[in-house]
């Protein structure tokens, strides 16, 4: 509901509403229309004053508020101002701006100290201040309905502004604030002005001189201790006023705790006064602020400004002492630099008193004024002078008119009277009809209901069926104005307009991406246009990454979504298909014995794989003199047309061959016997006499050899030689201890030893050459368990000796050659 109560004052402003800050600069005055968005509350931290502001809700609907007078923060150049703000609505636009040069706007390079469009009801944040700052400036506040960019200046429907003073200072600063307000009256007066110390010290000494015009009158000298942020009201001294002429005051600081003052940018102040002046003074001025324009039969119009469409109800004025029984009226006019074609009037209005005081005509009908330049006007209809109240202080040429009784329209200023009227345009002051539609929506989007308040009227316009249903499929892309027409209570017909964009939905196309293996890396999906949107479906996590992993084999349905800057959105879908593994399996490879030749691997399926593991070369030769003995883990991948793979594993065993060893070569006599064994115990044999036995007795020479099959089937080999050299010489070559003994290696090099089973006791062992003669003797310890005793002829000649052992049970007798 368009519910605006502000009054537009046109003796202060010209083209937007105004105010003047502490360093005499005019600021626009943004307005607002709904009650529901506002600042809850500001603040400020971390500075030497810190504002804290819990607003709420503004009073009396008015939604711009001027706290710089009262509110302010104060740091150092280059410090951090932290701040917070809360707000009535979670969707609302925030802004901070600094006025850094002061010259009335907020629109310069580094002058938005905060314009993030985050929506949140409370939020923080901090800015800098420039190290080059000085002095006091204009910080603004602002929050709008999250669908409206916010700006400082200008109307929009939702939203607050708030006002703040920031003062940069350093070391010792003290600020002449103001001279005594008021009005002067003629004789000999008291001047008075108020400083405050808006540095961080404390400042014990300053001086303030007063000048009239350029003639000092007197010089303020003070002693004493004010604290920072503290005020004083200073008597300057006396002047004399005099009603027939306008003096001009001037007041300068300086000698600050007898040095500089850090900010001299606001040291100096200069006012203009009259005595008996109505009304307050004004700083800068020249000649007096208030004046009335009295004439006979005539019209006095001025200019004036809106930024959006708006409605106007009437016309606000104050009349000096006007004449019993005069009529008057209002009007509003085009402008066609000057008032041009009447667009409304006011009934009109005979006076019942002679009073002073202030009038408000109404017009008879609303008039909805798109944003422009108009003129608003108050005529004198009777033949009698009227006085209208004047202003100088904000002057605009070509902005006050005056009709005399001819009709000829002139500026005041081409009548040497630069003044500005003071009538005042009144605004909205009821329940403007506001129609319920977006201000923009998609082609693809749902039909929507238009409704309006108060409802009653009839709507018209593009897009439209059934009188109240908005259509995008049937309006098409494009801007359209939805017009509402009512007849309301007074019985005026009320038109408000309301225009929707209808935006081009996106076109939005997402290829099929690849067939992909369920064992592959997950993958970016990259193929939705235009890029930036955001995919979904089964597999997918994050903004765009595939894992066939996650979903198996099969054929998906996967979404694309795009959305546009303006917020239109639409969606299409794209089939990946997730190929399965294939099926891979590895037959078992038979056992093999260390000494098999290397072969080729068949057993994996499908064919056409690659074998891998220890052992294998060319990806299927396996070799086991390659691996050595020991279970090997081979490994069988197979990977088909579409790079899916799979693969199987199985174990190879490679077994040792059994280990035959039949000893040394053989020397016998006689009927001397030995025994021949193969070992590996559980294994079969074959002897090249034929015997299949592990073990037998040897008499006659021969070269014998032996296979062993384990049963592992693996295959050991042998051979041994058995050379019996006929009789044995000497007693008891028969060998009647009953012993197994044995002489070896024989033939010998020198070097040979005594092998004895079965004998238990001491042996007496001598070795006599062929002539007989004792060579060595030697005594040895038998148990009866095998023994192997070395005897060494290393130094003797070649040729047969005999050895005998001597035991208590008998003497044994042995032939030994050495080479």
């Amino acid at each position: 509901m368009l519910q605006r109560s502000a009054q537009l004052t046109l003796l202060i402003v010209l083209l937007t509403f105004t105010t003047k800050s502490s360093n005499s600069q005019t600021y626009c005055v943004p307005s607002h229309g709904n009650a529901s968005y506002f600042l809850s509350s500001f603040s400020t931290s971390g500075a030497h004053v810190n504002i804290n502001n819990p607003s709420g809700l503004p009073p009396g609907g008015v939604y711009y508020t001027d706290f710089s007078s009262s509110q302010y923060v104060k740091a150092d150049p280059g410090d951090a101002v932290s701040w917070s703000m809360t707000t009535s609505q979670y969707y609302t636009y925030k802004r901070i701006w600094v006025d850094w040069n002061r010259d009335g706007d907020f629109v310069d390079v580094g002058e938005t100290m905060y314009g993030s469009n985050v929506v949140g009801a409370t939020i923080a944040g901090s800015f800098n201040i420039p190290s080059t700052a000085r002095g006091q400036y204009r910080m603004r506040v602002q929050i709008r309905y999250y669908g409206s960019v916010p700006s400082p200046c200008g109307y929009y429907l939702y939203g607050e502004t708030e006002d703040y003073s920031l003062l940069a200072t350093t070391g010792n600063d003290l600020k002449v604030v103001d001279l005594e307000k008021g009005i002067y009256c003629s004789g000999s007066q008291s001047v008075k002005a108020l400083v405050k110390n808006e540095g961080n010290n404390n400042i014990t000494s300053f001086k303030v001189n007063a000048s009239l015009g350029s003639t000092n009158f007197s010089t303020y000298n003070y002693s004493g201790t004010l604290q920072p942020d503290s005020f004083l009201l200073v008597t300057l001294g006396n002047h004399s006023f005099s009603t027939s002429s306008i003096d001009t005051l001037s007041l300068f600081s300086y000698d600050l705790n007898s040095g500089i003052d850090s900010n001299t940018l606001n040291d100096t102040l200069t006012g203009v006064y009259r005595a008996g002046l109505t009304g307050t003074y004004t700083i800068g001025g020249t000649s007096p602020d208030y004046t009335g324009f009295s004439k006979a039969g005539i019209e006095m119009a001025q200019k004036f400004h809106i930024e959006e469409k708006d409605t106007i109800t009437g016309i606000a004025f104050y009349l000096n002492f006007p004449q019993l029984g005069d009529s008057i009226k209002v009007k509003l006019y085009e402008d066609s630099s000057g008032p041009g074609s009447v667009l409304a009037e006011s009934n009109s209005y005979r006076i019942v008193s002679n009073a002073g005081r202030s009038y408000y005509l109404e017009f008879s009908c609303l008039e909805v004024l798109d944003s422009g330049s108009y003129f608003i006007a108050l005529e004198q209809m009777s033949a009698r002078p009227i006085t209208l109240g004047m202003s100088k202080g904000n002057f605009r040429s070509n902005v006050a008119f005056a009709k005399d009784t001819s009709g000829l329209w002139s500026s005041m200023e081409s009548q040497g009277l630069p003044y500005l009227f003071s009538l005042r345009m009144i605004l909205d002051q009821y329940d403007l009809a506001q129609i319920n539609l977006p201000s923009s929506l998609c082609s693809n989007g749902d039909s929507l209901v238009v409704s309006a308040i108060p409802a009653g009227g009839i709507f018209s316009g593009i897009g439209l069926r059934n009188d109240s249903i908005f259509d995008p499929g049937l309006s098409g892309v494009g801007s359209f104005e939805i017009r509402y027409t009512l007849l309301n209570s007074r019985g005026c017909v009320d038109t408000s307009g309301h225009t929707i964009r209808v935006d081009t939905v996106p076109t939005v196309s997402f290829t099929n991406p690849a067939d992909l293996c369920e064992t592959a890396a997950p993958i970016s999906l990259s193929s939705g246009l235009p890029a930036g949107g955001v995919y979904s479906g089964p597999g997918i996590s994050g903004s765009n990454l595939f894992d066939p992993s996650s979903v198996g084999a099969g054929s998906y349905a996967l979404q694309y979504r795009y959305g546009d800057i303006n917020g239109c959105k639409d969606s299409t879908a794209a089939q990946i298909v997730v190929v399965g593994a294939p099926s891979v399996s590895f037959g078992s490879v038979p056992d093999v014995c260390a000494d098999a030749s290397s072969f080729p691997l068949f057993q994996g399926s499908p064919s056409g794989g690659v074998y891998s593991g220890t052992g294998i070369s060319s990806d299927s030769i396996f070799d086991p003199s390659s691996s050595g003995v020991g279970v090997f883990t081979i490994d069988y991948t197979f990977t088909d047309s579409l790079l899916c793979s799979g693969s199987a594993s199985q174990d190879v065993v490679v077994n040792a061959l059994p280990l035959v060893d039949l000893g040394d070569d053989l020397e016998l006599c006689g009927t001397q016997l030995d025994t021949v064994d193969a070992g590996n115990p559980g294994s079969t044999y074959l002897w090249s006499n034929g015997k299949t036995d592990q073990s037998f007795s040897v008499n006659q020479s021969d070269t014998l050899w032996v296979q062993v099959t384990d049963v592992n089937l693996c295959v050991g080999t042998d051979t041994i030689v058995v050379n019996n050299t006929g009789v044995c010489v000497g007693v008891n070559e028969l060998n009647q201890l009953g012993a197994r003994i044995k002489l070896f290696p024989n033939p010998t090099e020198g070097a040979f030893h005594i092998s004895i089973l079965g004998l238990e006791g001491l042996v007496q062992v001598e070795v006599r050459d062929a002539r007989g003669k004792l060579i060595r003797s030697k005594e040895i310890h038998t148990t009866g368990n095998l023994s192997v005793h070395p005897i060494n002829l290393m130094n003797e000649s070649g040729g047969i000796y005999t050895v005998s052992l001597l035991h208590y049970s008998g003497t044994v007798s042995y032939r030994i050659s050495v080479k």
